[in-house]
């Protein structure tokens, strides 16, 4: 993962970061486990839907409300940067 921090001011830090495919699958993955037991899929019990079919049912923009993942993210991200989160 490739990180970039730029200050546009003083009061600003623009964080970039670039994965590889093998890490946003990390990723996608973990935000799916994030909603494995909260999604109901006929057929299927919680906490048993294969990826493939969880993937189907949930919204891709709900990914942002897995905030530990994406603090987590945050947080290592911006660490070999000294930028506090």
């Amino acid at each position: 993962m490739q990180t970039n921090v730029t200050h546009p001011s003083t009061t600003e830090a623009v964080l970039t970061v670039i994965a590889t495919e093998a890490e946003l699958t990390t990723i996608k993955k973990d935000v799916l486990g994030h909603f494995q037991n909260s999604v109901k899929v006929p057929g299927f019990r919680a906490g048993k839907i294969p990826e493939a079919v969880l993937e189907k049912h949930v919204d891709p923009n709900a990914a942002p409300h897995a905030p530990p993942l994406c603090r987590c993210l945050v947080r290592k991200n911006l660490k070999p940067h000294s930028v506090n989160s």
